[in-house]
C-alpha cells in the first residue's frame, strides 16, 4: 500500500508539473514542445490512477466464525437463518481514515470461490504428503536460522546497517513489481464479486489445507 500510493503521488505530483510547464512554454519553443508536455502529464496521470487502485478490493482476512458465536456477538440479520459457519471476509481500507471501520461481508463457506488451491499439491513423483514430524523438522530449521542471523548481526554491528539497507532496498524493488504487475495476489469470488487475495505476504492458517476444506475450488 505505501508502495502504491508513494508511486501514485510521485506520477501525480511529475504529471502536474508537466502539465503547469507546458501552459508556462515560451514562444521561442517549437508549437509541438507543450503538447508532448501536457500528453505526459496525462499518461502519467494515468499511471497515478492504477497505482493507487492497486490496493482497491484487496482482503485483509479471512475468518470462520461458528454458529453460536454468531447468536452470542447478535450480529445475524432479524429473522434471517443462521448457518453452521460461516465466513467474515474482512476488507483493507484503501485509506486510513480513522473512526471508519472495514468492511466486512459475512457469506457461506462455499460462496467464496477460489481459481486453485491454496495448499501445495503434491507432485505426480510424490504420492505422499509432508508429515508432522517433516513440518515440526522445518520450523525447527527456519527458527534455527533466525537465531543464527541475530548472532551474526550481534557479533558485527558495524557492517549491520549496510545488510539492513540492503534488505530494505530489495524489499523496495519486490514492492514496487508488486504494485506495477499485481504479482502474487490470487483473484477470488465472493458472493460474484471479484476480489485480491495475498498469496504471497500473506499468512495462511495450515498451509492453507484449512481454507481449502471450506470454500469452493475450481480449477483452470
Amino acid at each position: 500500500m505505501v508502495t502504491s500510493y508513494g508511486g501514485a503521488s510521485l506520477f501525480l505530483l511529475y504529471g502536474g508539473y508537466c502539465v503547469f510547464t507546458s501552459y508556462d512554454a515560451s514562444l521561442e519553443v517549437a508549437w509541438w514542445v507543450p503538447r508532448i508536455f501536457q500528453l505526459s502529464g496525462c499518461a502519467l496521470g494515468v499511471m497515478a490512477g492504477y497505482f493507487m487502485l492497486g490496493p482497491a478490493m484487496l482482503i485483509k482476512s479471512i475468518t470462520a466464525i461458528p454458529k453460536n458465536v454468531v447468536l452470542t456477538l447478535g450480529t445475524a440479520a432479524k429473522g434471517a437463518t443462521v448457518p453452521e459457519l460461516q465466513l467474515e471476509v474482512e476488507l483493507r481500507k484503501m485509506f486510513p481514515v480513522p473512526f471508519f471501520p472495514a468492511r466486512k461481508i459475512y457469506i457461506k463457506p462455499q460462496e467464496l470461490v477460489t481459481p486453485m488451491s491454496l495448499s501445495p499439491r503434491v507432485t505426480p513423483g510424490s504420492s505422499r504428503r509432508i508429515t508432522e514430524s517433516e513440518r515440526r523438522m522445518r520450523r525447527l530449521g527456519i527458527e534455527a536460522e533466525k537465531k543464527r542471523q541475530l548472532e551474526y548481526d550481534r557479533n558485527h554491528l558495524l557492517t549491520s546497517p549496510f545488510r539492513h539497507a540492503s534488505r530494505a532496498f530489495l524489499s523496495l524493488f519486490v514492492n514496487t513489481k508488486r504494485a506495477l504487475v499485481r504479482d502474487g495476489f490470487l483473484k477470488v469470488n465472493v458472493k460474484g464479486q471479484k476480489y485480491k487475495l495475498d498469496v504471497t505476504g500473506g499468512w495462511v492458517l495450515d498451509n492453507g489445507r484449512a481454507l481449502d476444506k471450506l470454500v469452493r475450488v475450481i480449477d483452470v
